[in-house]
């Protein structure tokens, strides 16, 4: 099960430094150097899932537990919202808080899911 989520994470890396809305909600994403766009994370109807360091989770920039997010989900995918979940979690949030919420996500039918981070900027001189 954890080979089959950690597949699944390293598959849909993606880059795609991302506000929350206003930027009034922000989670420091993981760092990768060759990042994969996902401009439909962009869209409005976009289902984007943020897990914090402290492990709280928002949807819809709202607080959730866990528990309720599969409701959640499905609510939104019934009216019309992409079957795909975009994951910002936290670079220092713990993989146990990480794997109920992909455990929600599952349980809501929702089978793909993006991981967005940030591209890791390295120093010129480093090159």
């Amino acid at each position: 099960m954890a080979v089959v989520i950690l597949t699944l994470l390293i598959i849909e890396m993606v880059g795609f430094p991302l506000g929350w809305g206003n930027d009034s909600i922000g989670v420091d994403l993981p760092k990768v150097n060759c990042p994969v766009k996902m401009r439909c994370a962009n869209r409005e109807d976009a289902l984007i899932v943020a897990i914090f360091r402290d492990g709280s989770v928002y949807f819809d920039n709202d607080r959730v537990n866990a528990r309720d997010l599969p409701a959640r989900l499905r609510e939104r995918i019934s009216h019309g919202a992409e079957t795909k979940v975009y994951l910002k979690a936290d670079a220092r949030a713990r993989y146990s808080n990480v794997v109920p919420v992909l455990n929600g996500v599952r349980a809501a039918g929702v089978v793909s899911i993006g991981i967005l981070v940030d591209e890791r900027r390295t120093h010129p001189a480093a090159q």
